[in-house]
């Protein structure tokens, strides 16, 4: 588990659909190697329909340690010049966790921004669009 620095933490709703809405909260860390920022969010929160606490104090840190990990690879990846996290809104209204990563290419000369969502935001998903965009890169400057 890496280590990370807890920021934050503030009461947020999650929406399942439009006729399921929880408590929940969202916790900001940030990772402590490469200091990327990040959020969670944790629901149901405090406790489930039926009184069950589901996020105890470990679990969340557990979380919180794993992906201070995630983000501490992803910012390795070569190529990567940073890593941003924000919201972004999705056709149906809901916010959307969104990393924006800004790649350079081998020589340095240009660079690009991946707008990722959080089907990338795993290592072994991440480290692929990183590479195929620096790649372009690559191949824009050798002219082909």
């Amino acid at each position: 588990m890496a280590a990370y620095s807890f920021l934050a933490a503030e009461p947020t709703v999650q929406v399942l659909s439009p006729d399921v809405v929880r408590d929940a909260q969202r916790i900001t860390g940030q990772a402590a190697q490469s200091g990327i920022v990040f959020s969670l969010t944790f629901a149901p929160y405090p406790t489930d329909p039926t009184g069950k606490v589901i996020w105890t104090d470990a679990a969340i840190a557990a979380q919180l340690a794993d992906w201070a990990g995630k983000w501490d690879t992803n910012a390795a990846v070569p190529g990567v010049l940073g890593i941003g996290l924000s919201q972004d809104v999705d056709p149906a209204g809901l916010l959307k966790d969104v990393a924006l990563v800004t790649v350079a290419s081998t020589s340095g000369l240009s660079t690009t921004q991946l707008t990722l969502y959080p089907h990338d935001f795993f290592p072994d998903t991440f480290e692929p669009r990183v590479e195929a965009a620096r790649a372009q890169l690559d191949a824009v400057e050798a002219g082909g």
